[in-house]
Protein backbone atom coordinates (compact mmCIF):
# COMPACT_ATOMS: atom_id res chain seq x y z
CA UNK A 1 0.00 0.00 0.00
CA UNK A 2 1.75 3.54 -0.98
CA UNK A 3 1.65 6.08 1.60
CA UNK A 4 -0.21 8.19 -0.43
CA UNK A 5 -3.06 5.82 -0.17
CA UNK A 6 -3.03 5.57 3.48
CA UNK A 7 -6.82 5.56 5.01
CA UNK A 8 -7.08 5.46 8.96
CA UNK A 9 -8.62 1.92 9.36
CA UNK A 10 -11.31 0.82 10.68
CA UNK A 11 -11.00 -1.55 14.06
CA UNK A 12 -13.44 -3.94 13.26
CA UNK A 13 -11.91 -5.69 10.15
CA UNK A 14 -8.71 -7.35 11.02
CA UNK A 15 -7.70 -11.49 11.24
CA UNK A 16 -5.50 -13.08 13.22
CA UNK A 17 -2.48 -15.59 11.49
CA UNK A 18 -1.24 -18.57 13.47
CA UNK A 19 2.20 -20.31 12.59
CA UNK A 20 3.77 -22.96 14.54
CA UNK A 21 6.87 -24.20 12.40
CA UNK A 22 5.75 -25.37 9.48
CA UNK A 23 2.06 -25.36 10.43
CA UNK A 24 0.30 -22.67 9.66
CA UNK A 25 -3.65 -21.50 10.05
CA UNK A 26 -5.89 -18.29 10.02
CA UNK A 27 -9.14 -17.86 11.85
CA UNK A 28 -11.52 -15.04 12.18
CA UNK A 29 -12.14 -13.64 15.85
CA UNK A 30 -14.91 -11.19 16.75
CA UNK A 31 -12.89 -9.41 19.40
CA UNK A 32 -8.98 -9.25 19.49
CA UNK A 33 -7.19 -7.05 22.96
CA UNK A 34 -4.27 -6.83 24.36
CA UNK A 35 -1.37 -5.73 21.88
CA UNK A 36 0.70 -3.67 23.73
CA UNK A 37 4.06 -3.09 25.14
CA UNK A 38 5.07 -1.20 28.32
CA UNK A 39 8.02 -0.54 30.86
CA UNK A 40 7.22 -1.12 34.24
CA UNK A 41 8.97 1.66 35.96
CA UNK A 42 12.08 4.12 36.02
CA UNK A 43 14.11 1.54 36.79
CA UNK A 44 13.65 -1.01 33.80
CA UNK A 45 14.02 2.64 31.91
CA UNK A 46 17.33 3.33 33.39
CA UNK A 47 18.27 -0.32 32.85
CA UNK A 48 17.67 0.19 29.23
CA UNK A 49 19.38 3.32 28.49
CA UNK A 50 22.74 2.51 30.27
CA UNK A 51 22.70 -1.24 28.34
CA UNK A 52 21.62 0.31 25.22
CA UNK A 53 24.20 -1.65 23.27
CA UNK A 54 22.96 -4.99 23.91
CA UNK A 55 19.81 -6.09 22.58
CA UNK A 56 17.50 -8.55 24.79
CA UNK A 57 17.00 -12.36 23.31
CA UNK A 58 13.87 -11.30 21.97
CA UNK A 59 14.57 -8.29 19.89
CA UNK A 60 17.83 -10.53 18.64
CA UNK A 61 15.28 -13.03 17.30
CA UNK A 62 12.56 -11.34 15.95
CA UNK A 63 13.01 -7.25 15.84
CA UNK A 64 10.06 -7.19 18.61
CA UNK A 65 10.36 -5.03 22.16
CA UNK A 66 10.16 -7.40 25.00
CA UNK A 67 6.45 -7.09 25.48
CA UNK A 68 6.76 -7.78 29.67
CA UNK A 69 6.23 -10.89 31.48
CA UNK A 70 2.38 -9.90 31.82
CA UNK A 71 1.47 -9.38 28.39
CA UNK A 72 -1.80 -11.30 27.08
CA UNK A 73 -3.55 -11.34 23.96
CA UNK A 74 -6.96 -12.06 24.23
CA UNK A 75 -8.70 -13.35 21.13
CA UNK A 76 -12.58 -14.20 20.96
CA UNK A 77 -14.66 -16.25 18.98
CA UNK A 78 -17.70 -18.52 18.25
CA UNK A 79 -17.20 -21.78 18.99
CA UNK A 80 -15.00 -23.88 16.94
CA UNK A 81 -14.63 -27.97 15.84
CA UNK A 82 -12.38 -29.83 18.28
CA UNK A 83 -10.85 -30.95 14.59
CA UNK A 84 -9.67 -27.14 13.87
CA UNK A 85 -5.86 -26.64 13.97
CA UNK A 86 -6.04 -23.74 16.54
CA UNK A 87 -8.02 -25.82 18.85
CA UNK A 88 -5.88 -28.63 18.48
CA UNK A 89 -2.90 -26.74 19.17
CA UNK A 90 -4.31 -24.64 21.89
CA UNK A 91 -5.49 -28.46 23.50
CA UNK A 92 -1.92 -29.74 23.34
CA UNK A 93 -0.48 -26.71 24.67
CA UNK A 94 -2.72 -26.94 27.86
CA UNK A 95 -3.24 -30.75 28.01
CA UNK A 96 0.36 -31.37 27.58
CA UNK A 97 -1.01 -34.09 25.22
CA UNK A 98 1.64 -37.00 25.13
CA UNK A 99 4.19 -35.59 27.64
CA UNK A 100 5.65 -32.69 25.35
CA UNK A 101 6.79 -29.45 25.31
CA UNK A 102 4.46 -26.69 24.84
CA UNK A 103 5.10 -25.60 21.17
CA UNK A 104 4.83 -21.78 21.05
CA UNK A 105 3.32 -19.80 18.16
CA UNK A 106 3.86 -16.62 16.61
CA UNK A 107 0.53 -14.87 15.97
CA UNK A 108 0.09 -11.83 13.33
CA UNK A 109 -2.84 -9.33 13.90
CA UNK A 110 -3.78 -7.58 10.75
CA UNK A 111 -5.98 -4.99 10.45
CA UNK A 112 -7.69 -4.87 6.63
CA UNK A 113 -9.43 -1.79 4.53
CA UNK A 114 -12.71 -3.21 2.63
CA UNK A 115 -10.77 -4.62 0.05
CA UNK A 116 -8.95 -7.07 2.48
CA UNK A 117 -5.49 -5.43 2.04
CA UNK A 118 -3.47 -5.37 4.93
CA UNK A 119 -3.13 -1.88 6.30
CA UNK A 120 -1.40 -2.51 9.82
CA UNK A 121 0.44 -5.57 11.28
CA UNK A 122 2.00 -6.96 14.50
CA UNK A 123 3.86 -9.98 14.75
CA UNK A 124 3.27 -11.28 18.66
CA UNK A 125 6.59 -13.53 19.35
CA UNK A 126 6.36 -17.10 21.52
CA UNK A 127 3.00 -16.99 22.14
CA UNK A 128 1.13 -19.89 24.13
CA UNK A 129 -2.20 -20.35 25.31
CA UNK A 130 -2.51 -20.17 29.04
CA UNK A 131 -6.68 -19.40 29.68
CA UNK A 132 -9.52 -21.10 27.62
CA UNK A 133 -12.92 -20.50 28.66
CA UNK A 134 -16.56 -20.54 27.02
CA UNK A 135 -19.16 -18.60 27.53
CA UNK A 136 -21.96 -18.80 29.87
CA UNK A 137 -24.63 -21.58 28.71
CA UNK A 138 -27.96 -19.74 29.33
CA UNK A 139 -30.90 -21.84 28.67
CA UNK A 140 -33.46 -18.65 28.78
CA UNK A 141 -31.10 -16.42 25.82
CA UNK A 142 -30.27 -17.33 22.61
CA UNK A 143 -26.36 -16.48 21.74
CA UNK A 144 -23.95 -17.80 19.86
CA UNK A 145 -21.50 -20.34 22.03
CA UNK A 146 -18.14 -17.63 22.64
CA UNK A 147 -14.52 -19.36 23.16
CA UNK A 148 -12.33 -16.55 24.76
CA UNK A 149 -8.42 -17.69 24.22
CA UNK A 150 -5.73 -16.01 26.50
CA UNK A 151 -1.93 -16.15 24.93
CA UNK A 152 1.28 -14.77 26.33
CA UNK A 153 3.21 -13.28 24.16
CA UNK A 154 7.08 -12.65 24.75
CA UNK A 155 7.32 -9.98 21.89
CA UNK A 156 5.76 -7.44 19.52
CA UNK A 157 6.52 -5.87 16.79
CA UNK A 158 4.43 -3.79 14.22
CA UNK A 159 5.29 -5.23 10.62
CA UNK A 160 3.13 -3.14 8.69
Amino acid sequence: MVKDDWRYPLNFLFMVDFQWGSEHASASFIEVSGLKVSLPDDRVREKIRIESSKESTAQKETGGIPAGADTKLTLKRPLEPVDEKITHWVNRCMMFIGGEQIQPGQLIVKLVNTHHEVTAAWLCSNAYPVDWELSSLDAKDSRLAIETLTLMYASLKRIQ
